[in-house]
């Protein structure tokens, strides 16, 4: 997994790479073993540190790469790490579905090969 990450209006701190590198290794154990996609990390602060008011933070996370295509995912919340997480997971829930339609694929297709054997021979 070759992993890119951007600070938009922040600094980079030693605690948000140290949670997302623990949220990043259960996605690398599922679902990136046998795949090299290339993952875009966005984190980004709404409004700038002058202004009064509350911030919005956003974590989008992009994937791209075989079998994943482009997948993109962005959530927003007042705080950074809750932006992190909700985008983490929800891209944790889109891969699973995404691995389990592959491995339907597959089986279904090695159903119609065992039924029909014409299919598998040129």
């Amino acid at each position: 997994m070759k992993l890119i990450q951007h600070y938009v209006r922040f600094e980079k701190t030693e605690a948000i790479e140290s949670f997302v590198s623990e949220k990043l290794a259960h996605l690398q154990r599922h679902f990136f073993q046998h795949a090299n996609p290339k993952v875009t990390l966005k984190y980004s602060m709404e409004n700038s540190p002058n202004q009064a008011g509350v911030d919005s933070f956003s974590c989008e996370v992009l994937i791209e790469g075989k079998p994943y295509k482009a997948l993109k995912v962005k959530k927003k919340s007042t705080n950074l790490y809750e932006a992190i997480n909700h985008a983490l997971d929800s891209t944790d829930f889109l891969l699973s579905k995404i691995h389990d339609k592959i491995s339907n694929q597959k089986r279904h297709n090695k159903k119609l090969s065992l039924m029909i054997p014409s299919l598998t021979t040129p």
